[in-house]
Order: C-alpha cells, then sequence, then structure tokens
C-alpha cells in the first residue's frame, strides 16, 4: 500500500512539474537542489572531499565550497528539467539540445559502423535517448537501467524510455 501512495505521489508531482513552463521547473529545481545541499550534510561533505580531491591546487577552498553547492543546485534543476523535456513533444525539445560531435557520428552509422555513445552518469540520458532518434535517424538503440524498488514506478519510467524506440537493458540480469 505504502509503494502505491509513493506512486501516486510521484505522479501528483510529475503532473505538476508538466504543468509548468520550462524556465520554472529549472528554477524550482535549484532551489530544491539548494534545500538537499542545506539538508545532507553527509553527501555535502563527500561531494566537498571529492572537490577537494579533484581540484586542490586550482580552486581556493571558498571556491570549491562554491563548486559544491552549484552542482546541488545544478543537479536538482537537471532532475526535474528532465522530467519536463521527458513529457515535451520532440520538435520543441529539439530546438534546445545541442550535441556535440553529432556529424562523426552520423559518419559512422551511414557506413554501417556500431556506435558506443557514453555519457555521464549526471547527464540527462534520458533526454539523449528522445532527441537521438530526430538527430540521427531510427537506428537502433539501448540503454542500461537499474530497477527501481517501486515496481509501478519502474514500469512507468521503463514506458517513458521505450516510448522512444530505446531497447532497455536491466543490469541485474547480465548481458548473457
Amino acid at each position: 500500500m505504502v509503494y502505491f501512495c509513493v506512486y501516486l505521489l510521484y505522479r501528483a508531482v510529475l503532473g505538476c512539474i508538466v504543468a509548468l513552463p520550462l524556465s520554472v521547473v529549472f528554477s524550482l529545481g535549484e532551489f530544491l537542489g539548494l534545500l538537499a545541499w542545506l539538508a545532507l550534510q553527509g553527501y555535502r561533505r563527500l561531494a566537498r572531499h571529492i572537490v577537494r580531491i579533484a581540484f586542490r591546487d586550482e580552486l581556493t577552498p571558498a571556491a570549491q565550497s562554491r563548486l559544491v553547492r552549484q552542482h546541488f543546485q545544478r543537479l536538482g534543476a537537471n532532475l526535474l528539467s528532465g522530467m519536463k523535456l521527458n513529457s515535451m513533444p520532440l520538435e520543441k525539445v529539439a530546438p534546445l539540445v545541442a550535441i556535440e560531435g553529432a556529424e562523426e557520428v552520423q559518419r559512422h552509422l551511414q557506413a554501417g559502423r556500431p556506435v558506443v555513445v557514453a555519457l555521464s552518469q549526471l547527464g540527462n540520458w534520458e533526454l539523449f535517448a528522445q532527441i537521438f532518434p530526430h538527430h540521427f535517424g531510427a537506428w537502433s538503440r539501448g540503454t542500461v537501467y537499474q530497477k527501481l524498488r517501486n515496481r509501478r514506478i519502474d514500469q512507468f519510467v521503463r514506458q517513458q524510455r521505450a516510448r522512444f524506440g530505446v531497447q532497455l537493458f536491466d543490469r541485474s540480469a547480465g548481458f548473457g
């Protein structure tokens, strides 16, 4: 019963996000990311530690702290924006997206060579699944996904992903 209530809450929040303009969704996501930065002390400490390792000689401690806060804000903005963009028609999304190296991918696809595109875990790969056919035609594509605990949310998210023709590979099932 709890999972069903969480599913209903998820769908209600998604409905509100979809109804808002994209710029408002982005700003709301930044605000929620800021709240996460304030509330999630353990993750904030972990992110600060990683930034300190990566940028020890390049950024001052104050700049490192700003970068961590901005990361949380951008993560929130990307999360909510991805939910909004996934509901928008392709013709409205395509002008908002720039793909670097598209000509190289197109050249390989037209030559009949397979292409593997690796995206950052923090990137908006849901958006990429939607925009890929727009830029490269109806080439087959697939992605690895992790099953969600809530089966109703998992089913909904998998349907959203598959509606763009993406073949889904459950990472727990292996690749035999």
